[in-house]
């Protein structure tokens, strides 16, 4: 893969607050856990993250590099590289899953050390693969970080994934960070019965029917009175483990419904992927939401003396 980078120290595990031994930023970097991120029901989600770290002075971060792969030990090594940031702090990220060819990323900046003030770049051109369905990911992150020290010779890393990577001085990228994940990436189920606008639906049987999705294991039927499906719902499935090409509840379960006739209801189906850190769907955790279906009870006729 071309020359490996040396530092200064051994890689830092993220988290545990090590003093500098001698790189430019011997602080190990801390993260916050990745999670699929959804902005609003039945929207496309989206891996998202941050990363923060004991830094005495954030001012001498000059960008960021974010790295991806599919594996626990996925390396910060240039052809894993997703994306580069010129920010001081990055306490969230968020990978967006789109596929982008030769993006360049270019940076000057100055610093002091012991031969006096000199000039720093950061040149890289790489390209960003796109999010597949049903894959598990795993994330590290590096600063790059103005030095306070002389640094040591290292060969610039050229690679399928990044085609330009030279950082000048070497010792101005950081250890690395342990690795955040896993977060399976997967988007948003398909409710399929009761139909968009369906009415007469009897409130005392509904069987709630939705295509699954690759990637997730773990689904939730819920219903509300408002059609912002946020809230309280009025009716809430357990969580059901369904490997199958469809998914199926039937609602009451037992015993008599909290739904009434000649009502206008909103449903959801929610999913999710078990043992991995909660999806976020605006500002409730736990699951990603479908696109909400509306239908109409049928009205009942009145209750015997």
């Amino acid at each position: 893969m071309g020359g490996r980078l040396l530092f200064a120290c051994a890689a830092l595990l993220a988290i545990t607050i090590v003093p500098g031994c001698g790189g430019s930023d011997g602080d190990a970097v801390a993260v916050k856990y990745a999670h699929l991120y959804q902005s609003a029901p039945g929207a496309v989600p989206v891996i998202r993250m941050g990363w923060g770290g004991n830094i005495p002075d954030p001012s001498l971060v000059v960008a960021w590099l974010i790295y991806r792969g599919t594996s626990p030990g996925v390396t910060a090594e240039p052809y894993n590289l997703v994306d580069a940031l010129a920010s001081q702090k990055l306490p969230e990220y968020a990978d967006t899953g789109s596929a982008v060819n030769n993006l360049n990323f270019n940076v000057s900046f100055t610093y002091t050390d012991p031969s006096g003030q000199n000039t720093g770049t950061v040149n890289i051109t790489y390209s960003r693969a796109p999010l597949a369905v049903g894959t598990t990911y795993y994330y590290r992150a590096r600063r790059v970080v103005k030095p306070n020290n002389p640094g040591i010779p290292t060969a610039q890393v050229g690679s399928s994934q990044a085609t330009t990577f030279t950082i000048t001085p070497p010792n101005a990228l950081s250890e690395p960070s342990a690795a955040q994940g896993p977060v399976t990436y997967f988007l948003p189920p398909q409710p399929t019965s009761p139909a968009q606008n369906a009415s007469s639906v009897d409130p005392r049987a509904i069987t709630f029917r939705w295509d699954t999705v690759t990637g997730a294991d773990e689904y939730q039927i819920r219903v509300y009175k408002d059609a912002s499906v946020s809230g309280l719902p009025v009716v809430q499935s357990p969580a059901l483990v369904v490997y199958s090409p469809t998914g199926q509840w039937n609602y009451p379960v037992s015993g008599t419904g909290a739904l009434q006739g000649g009502k206008t209801y909103y449903w959801v189906v929610c999913a999710r992927r078990s043992g991995e850190a909660p999806p976020t769907c605006g500002l409730e955790s736990g699951w990603i939401k479908s696109t909400p279906q509306q239908f109409t009870t049928v009205t009942l006729p009145p209750s015997g003396p």
